[in-house]
């Protein structure tokens, strides 16, 4: 009987602490990205996302003239606003990076009359940089690379390795299977909680079962045609034990989902990671299609294929070391 009290009295804890736990992660995401303290925090993100997928625009085959001209309105109007306000923090880097996007946006997707009061803006905007920064030094939009340049950075040493890993949204068709399970063996070296190694992947290539898959997707609107191959990261949640581990299965896909996609780049095969920032009923659908148990939590989807021989690459511009590393 005091056996069975103690089990009991322990299954409540946990729980109870499992419920405290992800009430207080809950607190912690709404104040700083639903209802966030600091707002300029908040439009960073905004400003980020929109120039990405201006980019994105930019390195499609197939560019539509009508797509992104709302997005461009929308990033200027946040540009001058958010470097108007004397008490906005928005990295100087990230808006010269998204300045010189819009630049070459406007030249590729605008008519000429629209182009000319467009770039006027953004001469407006870039003088209120001229303190901080040369937004003249700061490159946005696309450079163009050839398969060979990418396969042989793919074999040389880790830092050009590294840098020369971009993500692919045009494809050349499939990759051999016996590629993508190789790359995958190199992957499970990666580390795990404890070495309980909990990822399971999910390969398909069925048209009619990559449609479904990306129709619930959001992020890949654009180049949806030219994936023939997808990936799907997830992790077992029964594998993990107590409400300390509550968010590992996040930590462990995602060491694994990079380490598959760098052995695929070193394979020779191009990714693009396609985030799985779902509702339910979007997660219960994918679940049904690939036949995935509930004990399984989808961390991350990796479009993948054989690289073109001429490829363009949004610069997608990173952040300066010191507004991410600090040493304390």
């Amino acid at each position: 009987m005091l056996s069975i009290a103690k089990n009991i009295y322990r299954l409540s804890f946990q729980s109870l602490k499992i419920l405290m736990y992800y009430l207080n992660d809950a607190k912690k995401y709404y104040f700083s990205a639903i209802f966030p303290r600091k707002k300029y925090r908040r439009i960073e993100g905004i400003i980020i996302k929109l120039t990405h997928s201006m980019e994105k625009r930019l390195s499609f085959e197939n560019r539509d003239p009508s797509f992104g001209k709302e997005k461009a309105f929308k990033l200027i109007s946040l540009l001058e606003s958010g470097l108007k306000d004397s008490n906005s923090k928005v990295s100087s880097t990230i808006a010269c990076w998204s300045i010189s996007t819009l630049n070459e946006f406007s030249k590729t997707f605008m008519e000429k009359n629209e182009q000319i009061e467009f770039l006027k803006r953004l001469t407006s905007i870039s003088k209120l940089l001229i303190n901080h920064i040369n937004p003249t030094e700061i490159q946005g939009g696309i450079f163009e690379l050839t398969r060979d340049e990418i396969l042989t950075s793919s074999k040389d040493n880790y830092e050009y390795f590294s840098k020369n890993r971009h993500s692919i949204r045009n494809f050349a068709g499939p990759a051999r299977i016996e590629i993508i399970k190789q790359s995958i063996s190199l992957a499970q070296k990666c580390p795990s909680t404890c070495n309980i190694q909990p990822v399971r992947v999910y390969l398909t290539e069925d048209e009619k079962t990559l449609n479904s898959i990306l129709s619930i997707q959001r992020g890949n609107k654009g180049f949806t045609e030219k994936i023939p191959q997808l990936l799907v990261f997830t992790a077992d949640l029964s594998l993990y034990s107590g409400f300390r581990e509550r968010n590992q299965c996040y930590v462990d896909g995602g060491i694994f989902s990079l380490s598959a996609a760098y052995a695929l780049h070193f394979n020779g095969v191009g990714s693009c990671f396609l985030n799985w920032a779902s509702s339910r009923k979007e997660d219960v659908r994918l679940r049904e299609i690939l036949n995935i148990p509930e004990n399984e939590v989808v961390i991350v989807l990796l479009a993948i294929g054989n690289l073109s021989e001429k490829i363009s690459i949004p610069l997608s511009k990173r952040r300066p070391m010191d507004e991410i590393f600090k040493v304390v």
